[in-house]
């Protein structure tokens, strides 16, 4: 299996760069990529369209850590490029895990079952990360594992189409995952830094 990170993003809820923007001492994006280089991928793939992330993610590369480093030029064609260039470095005959960049609550513990229970139960072809929140409403969001077979199906994604196109399109295919409710939340806003620091975000979910 391997991971795609997508950091490309031009965070238009943000009004400026979440990715660099830090927490907790740290600039977002680096959660994930973090927490991906401590799994057991083949090859960890971050697309990026940003000159900081490359240069982090090429020293790290260089100081052998296992990450690939795509520039996305081109980022106002949408996530379907970012996601198009990782599956292209990717390569074909691989499931794939596909990771955003504004969720620092994920843990690592949960991640590897993810993976473990891809790997081992095989009921679906897709696995997505849910939860059900404090009402019993359930909720998907991200990362979620697509089967290999689907690596044409990438190619067809155009503009602000993701995974869930594929998953839309496939739903007698795909299993869910359950997780902690924290762990699904996202940053979209400047003002999520701020609310998450007091831990009562509760609202954003991929």
């Amino acid at each position: 299996m391997k991971a795609i990170i997508l950091a490309a993003g031009n965070s238009k809820r943000f009004c400026g760069n979440k990715l660099l923007e830090p927490f907790h001492g740290k600039p977002l994006y680096r959660y994930t990529v973090d927490m991906a280089l401590s799994l057991p991928f083949e090859e960890i793939i971050l697309v990026t369209q940003y000159e900081d992330i490359l240069k982090e993610g090429q020293k790290r590369k260089e100081a052998g850590e296992n990450l690939t480093v795509v520039h996305n030029d081109c980022p106002e064609e949408g996530i379907a490029r970012s996601i198009r260039l990782g599956t292209i470095a990717a390569g074909k005959g691989y499931d794939l895990m596909f990771f955003v960049c504004d969720q620092p609550f994920l843990k690592r513990e949960s991640l590897l079952f993810m993976m473990q229970t891809f790997e081992e139960e095989k009921k679906g072809k897709i696995l997505c990360a849910a939860c059900k929140d404090g009402f019993g409403k359930e909720k998907t969001g991200n990362p979620n594992i697509f089967s290999r077979c689907y690596y044409e199906e990438f190619f067809s994604l155009l503009g602000e189409q993701g995974g869930k196109k594929i998953i839309r399109n496939h739903l007698d295919e795909v299993k869910y995952f359950y997780m902690d409710e924290k762990e699904l939340i996202d940053f979209d806003y400047r003002e999520d830094f701020d609310t998450a620091k007091d831990g009562i975000l509760d609202r954003n979910f991929g």
